[in-house]
């Protein structure tokens, strides 16, 4: 998730938010479609080009951010990329650019740990918490590799600064397994904070402990059926990586088709439509997890509208032949147009 709240802050506006920032409706991979409407087709060769003549040191510092958030998510071929960061990370005259650079390096091609771990660890060092946050995250993607860096982090865990804290501990988790058990706590007492803007972050980072962050199903359990439709949603899939047990993740999907709305307009950007995405994106987000909701999905066509029984019998379908997310919700008709509402288009 990305660390940013929208709020002004202290920090240069290129500096990196760890991904995406996407409206609460949307769901789980949208951010990869969104730049679809910018480029076209994902992967294309001449995509990869576009982006790379948008990071030449010579554009704009928000054209060259911009480039850098779309070119996470071109896969294998974001490679190609590489020099043209490389560039970037040497050579920008933003800090902040400097930093992206770095990170978007380390995220696409770990291999290259040997060129920004200096540059990363150099920005944990730095006084701007914007350039902590960045470099965090990307000592995260180094996994092992960045382990000289835990001493640092762990430093940080001390600092009275939720946004430090949050970013330090999702990094120590990446880098070094065997300090889970130190970090743990320190989550669970941040998931208390129910008004902590840091809480879903936090709920994503006990997912990835998986079964060693026990001490936090309870809470993650209470969450899962808060009113709030996206902690309840990462709550119960966090549940599920917790222990093994995906019922929660079952109910809230089940929760989301009974809330929809029918309507004559779905291929509108309406509130409806949204919330056709995230029903549908949260039962393929499950995965092969997904399959045990079947006859729960079925069951639910005997009392819906004709348009939520078929959103429930495409689903069905779409799990069943075991598309993905994004190849699956990509093809509703009206999906480019929904993108223009996280600001992509």
């Amino acid at each position: 998730m990305p660390i940013s709240n929208g709020e002004s802050s202290d920090h240069d506006s290129t500096a990196y938010d760890g991904g995406t920032s996407i409206p609460d409706k949307s769901v789980r991979g949208l951010a990869s479609l969104a730049w679809e409407d910018w480029y076209g087709t994902p992967g294309n060769t001449g995509d990869v080009e576009k982006l790379r003549q948008r990071l030449a040191i010579d554009r704009h510092p928000d054209d060259c951010a911009t480039a850098m958030h779309y070119v996470r998510l071109l896969g294998e071929s974001s490679r190609r990329a590489i020099p043209e960061l490389k560039q970037l990370m040497r050579h920008a005259e933003q800090k902040s650019l400097r930093m992206n650079a770095a990170t978007v390096i380390a995220e696409i091609d770990p291999a290259e740990s040997a060129i920004v771990l200096p540059v990363l660890l150099a920005g944990l060092a730095d006084n701007d918490r914007g350039i902590w946050a960045s470099a965090t995250h990307g000592l995260g993607f180094l996994g092992t590799a960045a382990m000289s860096a835990i001493p640092q982090l762990k430093a940080m865990l001390e600092i009275d600064d939720e946004m430090t804290i949050v970013s330090a501990a999702g990094a120590i988790v990446r880098i070094a397994p065997s300090e889970h058990e130190s970090v743990i706590p320190i989550l669970v007492e941040l998931l208390k904070e129910s008004d902590s803007f840091y809480q879903g972050f936090v709920i994503d980072i006990l997912a990835e402990i998986g079964p060693s962050a026990v001490a936090a199903v309870e809470l993650l359990r209470q969450l899962s059926v808060s009113d709030e439709t996206l902690t309840s949603q990462e709550a119960s899939i966090a549940v599920g990586k917790v222990t093994g047990d995906w019922n929660s993740a079952l109910d809230v999907g089940v929760r989301l088709f009974k809330s929809l709305q029918s309507t004559d307009e779905d291929n509108l950007p309406t509130d409806a439509f949204l919330d056709r995405l995230v029903a549908q994106g949260f039962w393929l987000s499950l995965g092969p997890h997904a399959v045990a909701g079947i006859p729960r999905l079925e069951a639910e066509c005997g009392s819906a509208s004709d348009y939520v029984r078929e959103r429930i019998q495409e689903t069905v379908e779409w799990i069943r032949s075991g598309k993905s997310e994004d190849e699956a919700l990509s093809s509703i008709p009206g999906m480019p147009v929904i993108l223009s509402i996280g600001g992509f288009a």
